[in-house]
């Protein structure tokens, strides 16, 4: 018999945010490789969640509003992906930053219902909020100037604050559509 996913109510919700927007461990920045590092940690959930969400979420998906949320979180992981892969492009590196292959075998969405799959995609969102939020505050204790040309920091800067803001975004719709089951 298979375990009920924890899920997150609204009631919880505060709580749950704040045990996770308070790092256990602070992030530091000190050289390209460290960012590059970071950002291929982020390119990896975004491609992962495009491959395996479209291929094994959808196939179990009968409600159509969590078919729709999906799509949207799938569209958006995609654009975030091409955004990640820009700012990889950016930053200062003694080797030329040519990209690697995503490995996508770690993350599985092997969920067997439609509330598994939200609380698994609620998990996921926060998580990786929680990154792009670490890089961002780390970045404001880093020698910019090092890690990237002058000209690249503002958008560099305003790229990483948008996946901040779509990710807490995507949080929000994923716990909106569970407070709804």
């Amino acid at each position: 018999m298979s375990e009920m996913p924890q899920v997150i109510r609204p009631t919880d919700l505060c709580q749950q945010v704040h045990n996770h927007l308070v790092p256990e461990r602070v992030i530091t920045i000190k050289s390209g490789k460290d960012l590059l590092s970071l950002l291929r940690e982020a390119q990896r959930w975004e491609t992962s969640f495009e491959s395996l969400s479209e291929w094994e979420g959808f196939l179990v998906i009968r409600d159509e509003a969590i078919g729709q949320l999906l799509r949207r979180l799938i569209s958006e992981s995609n654009v975030h992906e091409r955004m990640i892969e820009s700012m990889i492009r950016m930053v200062k590196t003694i080797k030329d930053p040519s990209p690697k292959v995503v490995d996508t075998s770690q993350i599985a969405l092997d969920v067997q219902d439609e509330l598994a799959l939200l609380v698994r995609l609620q998990k996921s969102e926060l998580m990786i909020h929680d990154l792009y939020q670490d890089i961002r505050t780390a970045l404001e204790t880093s020698d910019l100037k090092t890690l990237m040309d002058e000209k690249n920091a503002p958008i560099f800067l305003e790229n990483l604050d948008s996946l901040v803001a779509a990710e807490a975004k995507h949080y929000e719709l994923v716990t909106e559509c569970i407070s709804k089951r």
